[in-house]
C-alpha cells in the first residue's frame, strides 16, 4: 500500500479536482548550479536524480514521514521508434523514496539512483494502468497514488532549446490543477530554473516561501556535506 503524504496544509483539503492555483519561481545562480552538477559528479548521478533526491527530503520534513510518494513525469520515448516522432508522450512514474534519518547523506543519494533506474525500466507502462491494477482507495480532495509531482526538462542537451524569456512557458512546465504540489524544475544555459506550483486552497503564500527557503538551505548543505546523516541536514 502507497503512503499519503500528510503535507501542512493551512486549510482544510477540499474535495474538488479543480483547484485554484498559484505559483512562485526562482533560479539557482550559475555558482550554485554548478554545487549540484558536481555533486551529481561526484555521486555518479545524474542532476535531476539528484533535484528529486533533495526533494524527497524536503518532503519527508515537512511531513515527518520517512516513506513518501512522489510523481515522476517522464517523456515516454524509451522505445528507439519514438525518439524522433512529433507528439506528446509524457507519462509519470510512482517514485517511493524512503528517507532514512540514520542513512548519510551520500547512501541516501544512492538509493535515489538506484531506484530511479530500476523505475525508468518500466516508464512505458502507462499510469492509468497502473492504477486500474492497485486499485487504491480513493481519498477525499486527493488523486489516486499520489499528490506531488517532479516534472525535469534539461534543455542543455537538446539541440533546440528554448530562448531566454521561455524558460517557464507551457510548453515545458506541468500545470498543478488538481494535485497539491508541481515542482518544476528546467536546466537551461547551464542553470537550474525552478517553478514551484501550489493549490492556493490548500497553502498560503507564506507557507509556500518558507517551502522555497528550506529547498534552498537543504540544496546548500546536502552538497556540501554528503558525509552527514539526513537527520543531521537542516
Amino acid at each position: 500500500k502507497l503512503p499519503l503524504l500528510e503535507l501542512p496544509l493551512d486549510y482544510n483539503r477540499v474535495e474538488t479536482k479543480n483547484k485554484k492555483t498559484k505559483n512562485i519561481s526562482f533560479n539557482l545562480s550559475i555558482e550554485q548550479t554548478e554545487l549540484i552538477h558536481n555533486f551529481s559528479k561526484t555521486n555518479l548521478m545524474t542532476t535531476q536524480m539528484a533535484v528529486l533526491g533533495f526533494l524527497g527530503i524536503l518532503i519527508s520534513r515537512l511531513t515527518s514521514q520517512e516513506d513518501i510518494v512522489i510523481g515522476n513525469v517522464v517523456n515516454g520515448r524509451a522505445h528507439l521508434d519514438l525518439e524522433n516522432s512529433i507528439g506528446n508522450f509524457v507519462n509519470v512514474i510512482p517514485m517511493k523514496i524512503g528517507v532514512r534519518k540514520a542513512m548519510t547523506v551520500q547512501e541516501y543519494f544512492s538509493s535515489i539512483k538506484e531506484f530511479s533506474i530500476k523505475a525508468l525500466e518500466n516508464q512505458a507502462y502507462p499510469l492509468e494502468r497502473l492504477i486500474d491494477d492497485l486499485l487504491p482507495d480513493r481519498q477525499k480532495g486527493r488523486q489516486p497514488l499520489f499528490d506531488v509531482l517532479f516534472n525535469f526538462m534539461n534543455y542543455d542537451e537538446q539541440d533546440n532549446v528554448l530562448s531566454e524569456e521561455k524558460e517557464h512557458t507551457s510548453s515545458s512546465l506541468i500545470t498543478s490543477k488538481g494535485f497539491d504540489l508541481v515542482f518544476n524544475v528546467n536546466s537551461y544555459k547551464n542553470r537550474l530554473h525552478f517553478n514551484f506550483q501550489y493549490c492556493d486552497l490548500l497553502f498560503s503564500d507564506e507557507t509556500m516561501r518558507g517551502f522555497v527557503k528550506g529547498f534552498k538551505t537543504l540544496i546548500a548543505e546536502c552538497t556540501l556535506l554528503d558525509k552527514k546523516n539526513v537527520s543531521e541536514v537542516n
